[in-house]
């Protein structure tokens, strides 16, 4: 009898595991990363960040050459990542990118901006993306 409840269990937990999906969360803590302010959207900034200053400087190249897919927000990316302090509240919008860290834009009432852009985002990337969630994003002086 105990072994038919233990097969029965191991089953269902089975079940459970292969119907969950899993999806990053936002890294939080002590972060590298950048703001990027859009050229033809005044009230649009965006945000970057990683846990390590290498991964956000390869993150922050590839920004300043965007995709044709993205060239209409004409991106100003500044010169390097600096450190930032992410945690709860609702200053950014963000995804979380499996392995490189977490994008979004400004506002909390930005929710939309960063559904389209981890939208765009899944289009081009073969890893694993989180959901929006909001963040708080400060830099460290």
């Amino acid at each position: 009898m105990r072994l038919i409840r233990r097969v029965s269990l191991f089953a269902v937990l089975l079940v459970l595991a292969g119907c969950s999906t899993f999806r990053p969360e936002p890294a939080t803590g002590l972060m590298w990363g950048y703001f990027g302010e859009s050229a033809t959207v005044p009230s649009l900034r965006l945000v970057t960040y990683a846990v390590d200053r290498p991964t956000c400087e390869v993150a922050r190249a590839q920004d300043m050459k965007p995709p044709p897919t993205a060239a209409w927000a004409e991106l100003e990316v500044p010169a390097e990542c600096r450190q930032f302090i992410v945690g709860s509240g609702a200053d950014y919008w963000v995804y979380a990118v499996s392995g490189q860290g977490a994008v979004g834009a400004n506002g909390a009432s930005d929710r939309e901006w960063c559904v389209k852009m981890r939208e765009a985002t899944a289009g081009s990337y073969r890893g694993l993306l989180g959901e929006c969630q909001p963040v708080a994003v400060k830099a460290v002086p």
